[in-house]
Parts: structure tokens; sequence; C-alpha cells
């Protein structure tokens, strides 16, 4: 009887954990099941995650990753921009301070143009967004740009508009996310407006009265001054040395762009030039070195000497052949213009990126004889390839040239 009690008891006991164990496993199944997998900013959302008061809005989740709100851009794409300064509906004043995130496709040469428009759609200020790291991605890139404007009458309604860079032109293209704010007066400054005496002489400056006056602080006149910049570039264009018309607008669009970049990152702090496209004849032994210096620019101690590129790739580290050109420089402005040059500066265009040095000694004797050796060679009609992949690249002759290793 003992033994049938403890058997039952045993069996028993089996039992209660048997089904204690199938209804933890159940229960923990029925969890997991339950929890489902989190795949749009609105589940996120639901999840009780944090929200962002970006433009669109993000859900960023426990793990950190993040769900953009589904907010369309012009094209009909979404989750391709995201706006962090200002927020949306936020009052602005000029200048405006922007910053978010695109896609590398949004970028071209790593810039896009923003514009303010009031509610009628009159532009009242743009700005080139510049990219924070490399566009060259698939993936999310910060970017920032300062963006001023002169304030609307009578309205406060406007929208930043985020344009994607479009440099072919074509319709199929273009694409923009527009973000609705509330646009400040711009800030109101006093100035002294002076008058002359009345029976005064006009040229006696001393003779005169001032009147205090409150005017809007406004850049309407820096952007004036950029639109006549660019009516003079316009101008200027020669369009017969490209194989299409499209080929021409495409460059001109990219001068325009490079022109504007240039324009806001000096704006306000423009050096003072000496000279511009300024001619010399180096003496070099018996012979005489020609050419022009783009600008020269007073600096501390002396002048700096500027040379423009338009170089697609910005190298990291100058070689010796890159620096020649600005040696040469160096060289005639001691001797030919009698200045002191403190730094040697090529300035990439296309990165509005400059890279500046000073020769030394001896990299100016060592170039010296590298060009009296180069002329003797020239005038024996020594002309003996010395070809190269960098060189042979750059060459108009590369199809046909024999020694070419392009």
């Amino acid at each position: 009887m003992k033994k049938n009690n403890i058997l039952l008891l045993i069996g028993g006991s089996a039992l209660v954990v048997f089904f204690a164990t199938a209804w933890y496993v159940a229960k923990n199944i029925s969890v997991r099941q339950s929890a489902p997998v989190v795949i749009s900013f609105e589940q996120c959302r639901a999840s009780g995650n944090r929200i962002t008061n970006s433009y669109p809005r993000e859900c960023i989740d426990a793990a950190g990753k993040r769900f953009i709100e589904q907010v369309r851009t012009a094209a009909g794409k979404s989750d391709v921009i995201v706006i962090d300064t200002p927020a949306i509906n936020q009052k602005i004043s000029s200048p405006v301070t922007v910053s978010g995130r695109a896609r590398g496709s949004w970028f071209f040469e790593a810039s896009f143009p923003i514009k303010l428009v009031d509610a009628e759609g009159k532009i009242l200020g743009t700005a080139i967004a510049q990219a924070q790291g490399d566009w060259m991605t698939t993936e999310f890139v910060p970017f920032t740009a300062l963006l001023a404007y002169t304030a609307p009458v009578g309205t406060d309604n406007g929208q930043l508009i985020f344009q994607r860079d479009n440099p072919s032109g074509l319709p199929e293209n273009e694409d923009d996310m527009r973000m609705p704010v509330y646009i400040a007066s711009t800030d109101e400054r006093v100035v002294k407006v002076y008058f002359g005496k009345a029976g005064a002489s006009e040229a006696d400056c001393g003779n005169v009265f001032a009147v205090e006056r409150t005017v809007p602080f406004t850049q309407a006149i820096a952007r004036a001054t950029l639109e006549e910049l660019l009516k003079m570039y316009e101008a200027s264009w020669i369009d017969e040395w490209y194989d299409s018309k499209e080929t021409a607008r495409r460059y001109l669009e990219k001068g325009r762009r490079i022109l504007e970049k240039f324009y806001e990152q000096h704006s306000g702090h423009w050096p003072t030039t000496k000279a511009i496209e300024q001619g010399f004849n180096l003496k070099m032994g018996d012979y005489t070195l020609k050419g022009k210096i783009d600008r020269i620019d007073e600096r501390d101690g002396g002048v700096e000497i500027v040379d423009y590129k338009t170089n697609e790739i910005v190298p990291t580290k100058l070689t010796a052949d890159q620096k020649e050109q600005l040696l040469i420089y160096q060289m005639a402005t001691e001797f030919v213009l009698h200045e002191n040059p403190v730094a040697l500066t090529y300035y990439y265009l296309t990165e509005n990126k400059p890279i500046s040095f000073k020769g030394t000694p001896e990299e100016l004797t060592a170039l010296r004889e590298r060009i009296t050796t180069t002329i003797v060679a020239i005038r024996r009609g020594d002309f003996a390839a010395d070809p190269s992949p960098q060189k042979c690249r750059q060459c108009d002759f590369k199809s046909i040239c024999p020694f070419s290793q392009a």
C-alpha cells in the first residue's frame, strides 16, 4: 500500500512539473509571437518610442534604430531627406542656420540648393547646403547651410524648399522637399543720415548735422552684388568649346554654383587685393620666363599669391610637380614685383578649398636648375617622350601617341 502511495505521489509530481513547464513554454511562445517586428514609423510610435522634432519626424527605438515618417517629396519619394533645424512651422529670423541629413543622391558635388519663399512663392533668399561627409553614397549624409533673406511685407508665412541638385536639367531628375515656416522680420538698425547746413559749402564736410533713422537690416544689397556678379559671368561665357549645347549649359550651371558658393563663403570678409592677372618677365640666366599671376592679396608681412584651379579631384598633399607653378610665381614676386610672398595658395573652386605653402630656398634653387635644363633641351630639339599614367590621361594626343599609358 505504501509503495502504491509513493508511486502515486511521484506520478502526481511529474504531472505538475510537466504542466508547469508546458504552461511556461506556451506563455513565452505567446509573448514572443505577440511582440511584432517594428518596420515602420507608425509601429515604432505605437510602441511608445521617442519621436524627434525633425521634418519628417523620426521614431527611435530602444536599439537606436530610426524610422522616418512617410512625408513625400514633389516627385513622390520618401526617406530621402530629413531636416533637423529649423523645426516645421518654427519662426525663423535672418540669417537662419539650416541642418539635416539627405541621401547621397540628393547632392551633386557635395551640395544642393535651398530657397526660402513667401506665401506668394516669391524668393526671399537662397543658400547652398554643403555635405559634411562623403556624399558618394546611398546612405544619409549630414548637411548645413546659412540662409540670409529679406523679410516679406504683410505676411509671415513661408516655405523652405530643399531642392535635389540636378546638373542635367532633365525634368525627370527634379525633386524637392518643402517645409512650412514662419518668417520673422529682419533686425532693425539705427543709422545716422548727414545733411549739410543751409548755405554751407558742399566741400566743407565738417559743416553738417546728423539725423538718426531706424531702418531694416537687410541682405538685399549683398544679394544684388551677387546677382551682378552672375550677370557678368553669363555675359562673359563662351560655349564654343563644348561638344554640345547640353554640355555647355551643364558647365554654365556648374560655374554659377561655384560662384554662389565662393561668394557665400567669403562675403563680409573679403581680402585686400593688390593685383589680378599680374604679368611678369622673370630672367633665368640667358632666358626670360613670362607668365601671369591670378591674384595677389595683402597679408601681414607681405602678400599671398593665389592661383585658381577647377580640378574635380582636390589633392590631399601637393607633389613637387604640382608646386612648380606657384614656386615660379614666388620667384617672380620676389625678384620682379619686389614683394614678400608669405603664402602660395592654390584655390580649388569645386570644393572652395585653399591649399597653401611657401617654397624653401632649396626648392627654388632646384626649380631654377630644372627650368634652365628644360629650356636647353627644347632648344636642342630634344623632345623625348616622358609618359606616365597621370600625364597621359590629361594629354590631348593620348589616342594617337605610341607611348601613351592612358
